[in-house]
């Protein structure tokens, strides 16, 4: 089981000014309470753009948690979920219609 928290900062700012930018959970079980501590903290995270949670135990309700918080997180790019078995396969939950779609027609 490993947390893994990878940061930038500038190169003569203080160590205080450092930005997570990447978090790996390998192996974790996340239950309600840890997701409750994602729920509060992930979206705070300003330039967290990679989130991988390798074989954390998600179901379908961690899940529906899980797809709530990464719609908070502006700056994340990278999603990884691989070994998660979710029953119900609700990967969809992640999807988002992000521009609206417009019909036009001619009139004849």
């Amino acid at each position: 089981m490993t947390v893994q928290v990878d940061v930038e900062k500038a190169d003569k700012a203080p160590v205080e000014q450092a930005a997570a930018t990447e978090l790996f959970v390998r192996g974790w079980k996340l239950d309600d309470t840890i997701m409750g501590v994602l729920t509060d903290c992930l979206p705070t995270l300003t330039a967290l753009h990679t989130l991988d949670l390798w074989n954390v135990g998600l179901t379908d309700a961690t899940m529906t948690t899980l797809a709530a918080i990464v719609t908070r997180c502006r700056p994340l790019r990278t999603l990884v979920l691989d070994a998660n078995p979710v029953p119900s396969q609700c990967y969809h939950l992640f999807l988002q219609v992000t521009a609206a779609i417009q019909a036009t027609g001619a009139a004849g």
